[in-house]
């Protein structure tokens, strides 16, 4: 699988993460499942960094809808749990296509984003 981005959440924005890493009693390859990820992301901040290397902030509202900024630019979207999936849909970002990544955990606690296929899809 290939990398989408690296991503941390906290219920306060700071350049580092003030989430503590829940204990979800994730297998060996540590891919959380849809309600883990529901868990993680719903009403809370994210930041992170592109695998092209850019900086980004969202905010993932309960109601579905998802704010962001990355480098300058700001956009709006919605967002879903799929299966075992966080999506996406943004209005100008990524063209507005849909889509969705699987979240696993890495021993140091941050987040990483992959395909279903492993392709990347920054």
């Amino acid at each position: 699988m290939s990398r989408l981005f690296n991503v941390s959440f906290g219920v306060v924005f700071l350049s580092c993460s003030l989430f503590q890493s829940p204990s979800f009693g994730i297998a060996e390859e540590r891919t959380l499942s849809g309600e883990q990820i529901r868990e993680l992301v719903t009403d809370k901040r994210a930041t992170g960094t592109t695998q092209d290397g850019f900086s980004f902030e969202i905010k993932l509202h309960k109601n579905g809808k998802v704010e962001g900024s990355s480098e300058g630019s700001v956009d709006q979207g919605i967002w879903e749990i799929k299966t075992d999936t966080l999506c996406f849909k943004w209005d100008q970002w990524r063209h507005g296509e849909y889509y969705c990544a699987h979240l696993r955990i890495r021993d140091d606690g941050q987040y990483e984003g992959f395909s279903k296929e492993g392709r990347l899809t920054h």
